[in-house]
């Protein structure tokens, strides 16, 4: 049974929509006031609130904007009751956060309307976002351990290996396996710091405050800085001669140490998802006052489906491909974007591989050497 809390000080109108509601089914509990309402709303936890405008002492516009800044309450649907019909006020409310307006006087039917409509909108939101949690869970469950275990049970081996045998090993032997002890553990370690970025990065999403200032960072980009970025992920891969720049020079609207990020992961999976002898090209142009940088290999590619299911610990044709990677690093570039304001997009023709381009904004114009 749904619960619907009414804040209306016009006590007529307030029993007139309590009976209404009661009559069709819902929970309801009511507030004659404005502070009342806020109280009843943290400790009830309704499932819609219906709250007047115009009220004395605490007025509508108060409480919304008090249970909108606690999170607690602050995705409870709300709709505003209310006999203005002014643009400017409509306009507040809407700002602050509520979902709809009902206009006095309004009849049953149109109330019960607006409520189902709310409440069908919600229920949608919730399944919609308990879906994708129950996506992102079930792909930890299955990939998140395999990349923390399988380095991990690579060093315990080799490791008890060389303390319970080292009498008959060479030191040949004894140096091979320190070599896959070092790379197991190589990769172990870039598994937790991608973790920690994501977590890092996710945390940042919800701050606006610090969105706000970290947009008004700015630092330079040209071929000389990609090169210096991507020059070791061209050497893991072994692979310094297929990697290619056309590049602009310009002052871009991002931290410098989340464009390494950025191109450093996309860089990386460009290498891993192609064949050597296969180029890997990056280009940067200037376009108005816009930087477009784009990735391109010549790699597999994605499908529609795969590219909209791009996300942390998704991954995509294990079954005919071994990747080591958890996909948190085309995740954490996604985040990264929304908190600099990056456009990106990802285009991949079937079978001719894949470009992952992103939309920087340019700052005021610099000398560049």
């Amino acid at each position: 049974m749904k619960k619907i809390l009414v804040i209306e000080d016009d006590s007529g109108i307030r029993e007139g929509i309590c009976q209404i509601l009661e009559t069709e089914g819902f929970m309801v509990e009511s507030a004659p006031d404005g502070q009342s309402g806020v109280s009843k709303a943290l400790s009830l936890q309704p499932d819609m609130i219906l709250c007047d405008v115009v009220m004395p002492g605490m007025d509508g516009y108060e409480v919304i904007s008090r249970l909108r800044d606690n999170p607690l309450t602050d995705t409870i649907p709300f709709v505003f009751l209310t006999g203005k019909s002014d643009p400017d006020d409509i306009r507040r409310g809407m700002n602050l956060g509520a979902d709809d307006y009902l206009y006095k006087p309004f009849s049953a039917n149109e109330l019960l309307a607006a409520i189902q409509l709310r409440l069908r909108k919600n229920e949608a939101l919730r399944q919609r976002s308990e879906m994708k949690m129950n996506a992102l869970r079930d792909s930890i469950g299955f990939s998140m351990p395999h990349e923390l275990n399988t380095p991990l049970a690579a060093i315990l081996g080799f490791a008890e290996t060389i303390q319970t045998d080292h009498e008959l090993l060479s030191s040949e032997d004894v140096r091979e396996m320190a070599g896959y002890i070092i790379d197991s553990a190589s990769r172990l370690r870039e598994t937790i710091k991608k973790f920690l970025m994501f977590t890092h990065l996710q945390i940042l999403t919800e701050n606006e405050e610090e969105k706000t200032r970290l947009r008004g960072r700015t630092c330079p980009i040209s071929q000389s800085t990609l090169q210096s970025i991507i020059k070791n992920c061209s050497k893991k891969y072994i692979r310094e001669q297929d990697l290619s720049f056309d590049t602009d020079a310009a002052e871009i609207a991002i931290q410098y140490d989340y464009l390494l990020m950025m191109v450093t992961e996309l860089t990386d999976n460009a290498f891993k998802f192609s064949s050597p002898g296969k180029k890997v090209h990056l280009s940067g142009r200037r376009e108005d006052d816009i930087y477009r940088l784009s990735i391109t290999d010549h790699g597999n590619g994605m499908s529609h489906e795969q590219i909209a299911s791009v996300g942390a610990f998704v991954q995509f044709n294990r079954s005919r491909q071994e990747q080591q990677g958890s996909g948190l690093g085309l995740a954490s570039i996604k985040l990264c974007s929304d908190i600099f304001a990056v456009g990106m997009s990802i285009t991949s023709p079937e079978g001719e591989g894949l470009t992952v381009s992103l939309t920087f904004r340019i700052s005021p114009p610099q000398e560049f050497s």
